[in-house]
């Protein structure tokens, strides 16, 4: 009984003290940075979400949702701020945006046309 154990302990201990092998030594690695991931919004794209996103602004309307059946982005405004700029009523915020492409945070500034529309002016990613 001892010789069978003796033979399977002298097997396992051949297989451990054999020649390395070239798939037991390590593999070389390489690292480098990585660039900060961007996300990819077209103009195109905010250019559709803007009526979607003027129509959620009022002064102090914080918290409300937006959303855009066509292009399927959706956001909230953070913060909304009265402005204004050259004599006309003008609203200062931060929204976000989520869509398949990514969330990011914009900030815009809406102002009032000669008609008294809300037009979006500036929307940029933070």
């Amino acid at each position: 009984m001892v010789l069978p154990r003796l033979f399977v302990l002298i097997a396992v201990l051949q297989g451990c003290a054999g020649p390395p092998t070239e798939a037991l030594s390590p593999d070389a690695l390489t690292t480098g940075s990585v660039p900060e991931a961007q996300p990819v919004v077209s103009d195109r794209l905010l250019a559709q979400d803007a009526p979607s996103i003027v129509s959620a602004l009022a002064p102090g309307s914080s918290g409300k949702a937006w959303q855009n059946r066509e292009t399927g982005a959706h956001g909230e405004i953070v913060s909304a701020f009265a402005a204004n700029e050259a004599g006309r009523s003008c609203i200062a915020f931060t929204t976000t945006r989520e869509s398949f492409d990514g969330v990011g945070l914009y900030d815009g500034k809406a102002c009032e046309d000669a008609a008294g529309a809300l037009r979006l002016l500036r929307l940029d990613m933070r």
